[in-house]
């Protein structure tokens, strides 16, 4: 699993090629399944806004934990090319980021809960943050880093078109990661 319940009752999977998001607020065991879970879900899958997704799930079963996740790695000079289908569902990391603006590009102090934002206010690399992101490890509330950091996020899709609509969903606090290297 590339998340845990910071997005909700929507989980994503991942093998070393591509992603898959699952949702489900009722089958038994998806609830608890957390970041690094290896699994084996079975279920239906459907376009949902031009996310392939697999709803409803029929069954969970969870066959490791704490397994390491590969992720793509880009320079915030290049971003705007995980926002394709081919990173779709899956988990990347966009290396020093030096902002997180308003959809107008204005600066952002905290960011809230279910709300788009922009990195490095360009206007082709829309951020997600979700409501199920809070408490003390989440990202509602909390302060956009005042210097260069590099941000982690599942890419997901959102486009009632069926096309475009691509966005980044960070999951938690620790997916600003501070004190970041400059790319190369």
């Amino acid at each position: 699993m590339s998340n845990g319940p910071e997005l909700g009752g929507l989980r994503y999977v991942q093998d070393k090629d591509a992603g898959l998001a699952a949702y489900s607020l009722n089958a038994p065991g998806f609830s608890s399944l957390v970041l690094g879970d290896s699994v084996e879900l079975r279920g239906t899958l459907k376009n949902y806004n031009g996310l392939l997704e697999m709803d409803p799930i029929s069954s969970v079963k969870v066959l490791a934990k704490n397994r390491r996740l590969i992720m793509a790695e880009v320079p915030a000079a290049e971003l705007t090319k995980v926002f394709a289908e081919a990173y779709e569902g899956r988990l990347v990391k966009i290396k020093g980021v030096n902002s997180i603006t308003t959809l107008g590009g204005s600066p952002l102090a905290a960011m809230n809960g279910n709300s788009n934002y922009l990195i490095n206010g360009q206007k082709g690399a829309p951020i997600r943050i979700n409501q199920a992101s809070s408490g003390e490890t989440g990202l509602v509330g909390k302060a956009v880093p005042a210097s260069d950091f590099d941000l982690v996020g599942v890419v997901s899709q959102f486009a009632p078109s069926g096309t475009g609509g691509y966005q980044i969903l960070p999951r938690l606090y620790t997916d600003l990661v501070l004190g970041a290297a400059c790319p190369t």
